[in-house]
């Protein structure tokens, strides 16, 4: 079981604005912030953003996936819509991936 997930990034107020909004799609809310991380969830973190503590750059790796839960076919849209109206790029539109 996951108990939270944490992703680095190199423009957290850029980032903050992203999953501000597409977190909120999923009933997330900032739960608190500093000049160097952001955490997210209900009444306990799930999810941050954060500069890496090395002090190198982020960087994604290559098939890094993560998967939000969520409540129903609309929830997905509306995290999907939220999403690419803030810059985020996709592999194809919310659906069924058997």
């Amino acid at each position: 079981m996951i108990d939270h997930v944490s992703v680095g990034s190199n423009d957290l107020p850029r980032a903050r604005a992203f999953y501000d909004a597409v977190l909120a799609e999923l009933g997330l809310r900032l739960l608190s912030s500093t000049g160097r991380s952001a955490d997210y969830g209900v009444s306990g973190i799930l999810f941050s953003i954060e500069a890496p503590v090395d002090g190198n750059r982020a960087s994604g790796g290559n098939g890094t996936h993560i998967a939000f839960s969520a409540g129903s076919r609309d929830v997905v849209d509306g995290f999907y819509r939220a999403a690419l109206a803030r810059g985020g790029a996709d592999a194809g539109p919310p659906g069924l991936r058997p």
